[in-house]
């Protein structure tokens, strides 16, 4: 809920609406976990990739860290303000839709969707539609959500 004052004094109160700002990456991790082969099985360049044991540096503290297990991830190209339910299509567009190809995948590593929800006030909502929750079934695919929520209540 945002509540502004007016020019005559009132106050305007504004409840609900959509999530401010929102990131979904798809993950593949497994200790045994070869970047270049799921890159050519997903037909997509990722965002990130490293194999188990690796050290990488972190991206906001520059610590670095030597991996406990192989990853390979691909980010939304979708600036934040994209609806999570567009962003997730958007996303799957850009790797195969070959459901084999998924089934090989999801038997032998860890795979899913991981969105980050950022609310700038209190009361937002997201929906993901039937057709999503299809393409997420299909491909045998978890979601999980960080949710944020950083507001000013002086308003």
């Amino acid at each position: 809920m945002t509540v502004e004052d007016t020019n005559e004094g009132a106050q305007s109160v504004t409840i609900g609406g959509f999530i401010d700002r929102v990131t979904v990456s798809l993950r593949v991790f497994g200790d045994d976990l070869d970047p270049n082969e799921v890159t050519r099985l997903l037909n997509c360049q990722p965002t990130k990739c490293y194999v188990k044991g690796e050290e990488v540096v972190g991206r906001t503290t520059g610590l670095r860290r030597v991996t406990h297990t192989g990853g390979w991830l691909l980010n939304s190209d979708d600036e934040r303000s994209v609806r999570l339910d567009e962003q997730i299509a958007n996303l799957l567009a850009r790797v195969t839709d070959d459901l084999t190809v998924w089934g090989e995948l999801t038997n032998r590593y860890k795979v899913d969707l991981f969105c980050g929800l950022f609310l700038d006030a209190e009361n937002r909502e997201c929906w993901l539609s039937a057709e999503t929750l299809r393409w997420l079934a299909e491909r045998t695919l978890s979601i999980g959500f960080d949710i944020y929520a950083v507001f000013d209540d002086s308003k």
